[in-house]
Order: structure tokens, then sequence, then C-alpha cells
């Protein structure tokens, strides 16, 4: 099997003792030989750092450092990282089976024009539920949003290392990403597998939070700007963002929220795969 690509996963995490051990053991378990496994911990005060150095044999490097944030911690691991495809799993989050990167890189190998490797997603609710969302079509959702979720792609990152991510956005920075795939390698770059890959968590993080909606509007009305594709969604959105963010009316508030939730929900059921 080593001649199969190396794949670096990457973990970070930062106070989540209650969640590390189930991430850790997720990746460790993988039945692919040519892989790498770095931790990069945000300096965690409440128990996390002692489960983790009781997974060090299993571990290539672990750090355990201040960082300015989540984008700065996962530039770290890129830098780490000496394999060919790197994935983010981070703290919280999981593989759905043992056998995820086998059946991605040695049931099947990738073009050799894929420089973004994706499936698709079980995605986890506080209230226990979880439903398995199958990616969307890269082209046009690249033009507003990203079409897969993050822990369940593999990036190419021979090429794209210093940074990985734009550190200037806090929040979408890994749109912004994807973006920049899209842009230098083009459509054909984006390879999509019928593969369930992670079992993400949609909660607690800086993204999900409601009061941070605001910042991630303007976040993405700022990466929007850089990308000629993107124009007419920006138009579109800062209509929005005026509606909701900035007018005084309430009643014109809350019929672009209905609007925006009705949406959503309608693109998350046409996704729902069980």
């Amino acid at each position: 099997m080593n001649s199969s690509p190396k794949v670096s996963i990457v973990t970070i995490c930062r106070n989540c003792v209650s969640e590390i051990e189930e991430t850790l053991r997720s990746v460790i378990s993988q039945d692919y030989d040519n892989k790498e496994y770095i931790v990069i911990d945000g300096a965690s005060t409440d128990g996390t750092t002692e489960i983790i150095k009781n997974y060090l044999n299993y571990i290539d490097i672990f750090v355990s450092e201040a960082d300015t944030g989540v984008y700065n911690a996962m530039n770290k691991g890129v830098q780490y990282a000496t394999g060919d495809w790197c994935l983010f799993m981070n703290g919280g989050d999981r593989f759905v089976s043992d056998d995820v990167i086998r059946r991605m890189f040695y049931n099947r190998n990738p073009s050799m024009k894929t420089k973004v490797y994706f499936g698709n997603t079980w995605e986890r609710y506080k209230n226990g539920q979880s439903v398995l969302l199958r990616a969307m079509p890269v082209w046009p959702t690249i033009t507003r949003c990203q079409p897969y979720i993050h822990q369940s792609a593999f990036f190419n990152i021979v090429e794209k290392k210093k940074p990985f991510y734009n550190e200037k956005y806090r929040i979408v920075s890994d749109y912004n990403t994807s973006l920049w795939y899209f842009r230098k390698y083009g459509k054909k770059s984006f390879e999509y597998v019928d593969v369930a890959v992670s079992s993400y968590k949609n909660f607690d993080g800086i993204s999900s939070i409601g009061e941070n909606q605001q910042k991630i509007a303007q976040e993405f009305l700022r990466v929007w700007t850089h990308y000629p594709i993107c124009w007419p969604r920006y138009i579109k959105e800062v209509v929005k963002y005026f509606i909701i963010f900035v007018q005084p009316f309430k009643r014109l508030r809350k019929k672009m929220l209905e609007f925006n939730s009705k949406k959503i929900i309608e693109n998350k059921n046409s996704r729902t795969l069980e």
C-alpha cells in the first residue's frame, strides 16, 4: 500500500476534552498505511493535552501552543505536512469508518488533474440527530458557497502551503481557499466520489453560532470581491445584507430572513441521502 499517495491528516483543537479522544481514535484507526497524523493544540487548559499525550505513539507531530485562530492553527498543520494530500479532521469531528482513506486512495485513484478530492458528509446536530448530505456540484455552487463540507475534502497541497489559508478571514477562509483552487486549476480539478467521508458536528463552531451571522455575511462579501465569477452573487448578497442588517423596517427584514431560511431548508432536503 506504500505505493499509494501519502495523506496527511491534521487535527486542530482547543479545550475539547470531552470530544478529542473520539477524533484521535477515528484517525488512528484508519487502515491506510501511507499516512501521517499531525495534531495542533491551541494551548488547552481543560485536560485535552493530557488525553492527546496518551496517543503520542500514533501521532507523527504534536504541537501545543497558543495561536491566533482556527486558520492560524490549520496553517501550522499544513506547514508540518509532508504528504501530497491533506485533510482536516478537527476536534469533535471524525471519519465515518476505518476504511475511508483506503476507499478514496487505494480502491480508486483521483485523476492526475484533481486538486480537491471530496465526498459526502454526515452532519450531526445538537439534538442528537444526523443526516447524510451529498456534496453539491462544484459549478455553479462555488460561486456562492463551498460545495462540500471541509472535513470531507482532501486537498492536494503540493503547490499551496504558504499560506494554505488567508488568515485575514476569520470564518470563511476555507471557502476562500476553495475559490483559489478553482481560479488556478478550474472545474476539472475538483473530483467528487460518492463516499461518506466524515461525520461533522454542525454546532458550537464559529460559523454555526447565531450572533456571528453578520460577520459571516461580511466576510463572504469581502471574499467575493476578489473573484469575478462571484460578482453576480456579490450584487445579490449586498442587497440582502442591506435588508437584513442595515435598513430599519423589521417586517422587510423578517421576510428576507424567512426567505433565506426556506432556501437553506430546500437545499439541505435536496442533498439528503438518508
